[in-house]
């Protein structure tokens, strides 16, 4: 795997097996961290070729933001010829920098006010990036009130014991799902939270795992954040991570008086994709978790 290294103009020189590379790994089929001749890291990504289109699509995205200023990013290398994904020895390749992070201690920095104030920031400057950005066609546009509506129907074929409660959030959520495909549309990361991100010394060092990037309302990703922040210790919300975020995000602009109304509903309905996780994993403990979270949230 090291020999790929030199598609993309690098000297190759070993593997890192010595280090984990942060995120979701199944978002891939495999990934390791490799290092080249002149000791520079960087983290290697065998995906499947079904995923290709996509995956040049994302590079490109973060390539167009790059240019448009936004730091923070670990943007993929290109390939000699312009292209960002490498078919060989029988499959498809990403490269991307690697960058030594340490993870957030769970839950006790959600007492912490930088990790809040570094993903707001980084929210309202990825916002001003795409403004001036020149994006790349091909981006999805997310739906939360299509995606609510269809995982309350897989609950009540797969999973009928538990669709009485999830029933019950689905009608509080009801104004916001009513509302959701009118709001102001926003370039999103798709799944920022602490856990999708490096850090160092606490510190938001960069945001990583774009996959689900596109197009969403304008509080989709400031509900992710807040709700996977929130999920680790709710009292944070009145003071710590959580506050700390939802303060930048009225600082910089991003929740107004305009649409903060929806931003504890947008919160819930961003909740049941986490919701839909667990019940894939089959694990029963962390779905009824989830729903606790969602009563709390949508006071049920």
């Amino acid at each position: 795997m090291p020999d790929l290294l030199t598609s993309w103009g690098l000297a190759p020189a070993r593997l890192r097996p010595d280090l984990t590379p942060p995120g979701s790994p199944e978002r891939c089929i495999a990934r390791q961290v490799a290092e080249d001749g002149d000791g520079g890291l960087w983290l290697l990504e065998r995906i499947a070729p079904a995923q290709a289109p996509r995956r040049e699509t994302l590079a490109r995205l973060l390539a167009a933001l790059e240019a448009a200023g936004l730091t923070r990013l670990l943007p993929y290398r290109p390939l000699p010829d312009g292209g960002y994904v490498l078919a060989a020895q029988g499959g498809c390749w990403q490269l991307s920098p690697f960058l030594v992070g340490h993870d957030l201690p769970a839950p006790v920095y959600a007492a912490w006010t930088g990790p809040g104030q570094d993903l707001g920031n980084f929210l309202a400057d990825l916002r001003r990036a795409a403004a001036r950005a020149s994006l790349p066609p091909g981006l999805t546009n997310f739906s939360s009130a299509g995606y609510v509506e269809r995982m309350a129907a897989d609950v009540a074929r797969r999973d009928p014991a538990l669709l009485p409660r999830v029933a019950r959030c689905r009608e509080r959520l009801a104004p916001f799902l009513e509302a959701e495909p009118a709001l102001p549309r926003a370039l999103s990361h798709g799944d920022l939270h602490p856990r999708n991100a490096v850090w160092r010394e606490g510190r938001l060092a960069a945001a990583i795992d774009w996959e689900f990037a596109g197009y969403a309302h304008e509080l989709y990703d400031p509900a992710v954040a807040l709700g996977c922040i929130g999920m680790e210790d709710p009292a944070s919300f009145a003071s710590g991570a959580g506050a700390a975020l939802a303060r930048t995000l009225r600082d910089r602009g991003l929740v107004t008086p305009a649409n903060a109304r929806w931003l504890r509903p947008a919160v819930a309905a961003a909740r049941f994709g986490w919701l839909a996780e667990w019940l894939r994993r089959r694990d029963l403990d962390m779905a009824a978790q989830e729903l606790d979270y969602l009563d709390l949230l949508l006071e049920c």
